[in-house]
């Protein structure tokens, strides 16, 4: 305020100061109201109660401060008297990132014929460090114009890449449609679920291709892959190298009492990741005792003691995810557990039950 000129240019006119952000609207507004001869009017939202403030003519004086946003499209009035000393005048506080919202800034002014004039008033201070060597607003303009420019062309870029991911999208859709038309129920579930987790794998992998729009390459590896992969979750094998979709598959024939194809999916559970399959190891015990083939009892017995040492596995690392985030809750002062706190803890909670479950099933059938 202090470097405002005390001189006066062309008096009798009204000012629609315009901001970029609300925050800076209020610090104006706040800054003004108490040395504007006129009515200072706020006006940052939208909304009926706004919009009434600004629905007169403004008077020689009168001044709005108002967001980009919020004055986007507001037809502003000002009286004859006005018009008579030039117009309406606005003033733009900030270098608009392109030129087309500043001419927008500069079309709310000598509107349908009637005289009006704009010009930006903007603090240096705030500008971006790819401003800070420009010494004058035409050279920081340039300087706008090359970085808007760049900027289209990178979202160019990014439309171009999005279309293509679009394209591989819909070929995947087409592979759902199908599984959906020939499956049903759990097996659907299932297969549905294992091919959500590949094709989210696939993106990842082929990430670089993608990038480069290797297009006709992406899209024969993609049939390929999808066929292979539905045909491996089809067969009640993992495309994924992942245990969680044999137990799934185990688990829908243990329900069936299919105890046959239910441990030779644990089985291949426990072969590609002993650590940390418990549960595969527990099932697999189940289903062995209902088999009650060979010496069955001392199978089940060492099912149940590796599932007993891959538990311990996911207790510690259950109790270190505990201790981290009861670390963090101190840190930040909080008094109550948080939610995740609770969830972590009954999580420990449930598998210390389920390790008490496990001894309590070894002692019942191996009494010593």
């Amino acid at each position: 305020m202090s470097q405002i000129s005390s001189n006066s240019y062309r008096e009798g006119r009204a000012a629609l100061v315009i901001c970029e952000t609300i925050n800076t609207a209020k610090e104006i507004y706040e800054e003004l109201k108490s040395s504007i001869k006129g009515e200072i009017i706020l006006y940052s939202r939208s909304d009926k109660e706004s919009l009434s403030k600004i629905d007169k003519e403004l008077e020689p004086g009168d001044v709005i401060v108002a967001t980009n946003l919020a004055g986007r499209g507001t037809d502003i009035k000002v009286s004859k008297k006005v018009n008579s000393n030039g117009g309406l005048f606005v003033i733009l506080s900030f270098l608009s990132e392109n030129t087309r919202v500043e001419l927008q800034a500069f079309g709310r002014t000598a509107r349908k014929g009637k005289p009006g004039s704009a010009q930006i008033i903007a603090c240096t201070e705030h500008l971006q460090h790819d401003f800070r060597s420009a010494t004058s607003l035409e050279e920081a303009k340039i300087t706008r114009n090359r970085l808007a420019a760049e900027k289209i062309s990178s979202m160019m870029d990014d439309v171009s890449e999005m279309n293509l991911r679009e394209d591989l999208f819909s070929e995947y859709c087409e592979t759902l449609h199908d599984i959906y038309k020939k499956t049903d129920g759990d097996d659907r579930k299932v297969i549905v679920a294992i091919m959500n987790e590949f094709w989210g794998i696939w993106l990842q992998i082929k990430s670089e291709d993608i990038e480069q729009r290797k297009k006709s390459e992406l899209q024969q590896s993609l049939k390929k892959d999808l066929s292979v992969a539905r045909q491996e979750s089809s067969s009640q094998t993992s495309p994924c190298s992942s245990i969680y979709h044999y137990i799934n598959f185990g688990n829908i024939f243990l329900d069936d009492k299919k105890w046959e194809n239910s441990a030779r999916l644990f089985d291949k559970a426990m072969k590609q990741d002993k650590s940390w399959a418990a549960i595969a190891f527990y099932s697999h015990a189940y289903c062995t005792i209902q088999l009650s083939k060979g010496d069955y009892l001392t199978q089940a017995k060492e099912d149940l003691q590796k599932a007993q040492e891959s538990l311990k596995y996911l207790c510690e690392e259950c109790l270190v995810c505990l201790q981290f985030i009861k670390m963090a809750s101190v840190d930040s002062g909080k008094g109550e557990p948080s939610s995740l706190e609770k969830q972590m803890t009954s999580k420990c909670s449930m598998y210390r039950f389920f390790d008490k479950n496990i001894t309590e099933a070894i002692h019942f059938f191996f009494p010593q």
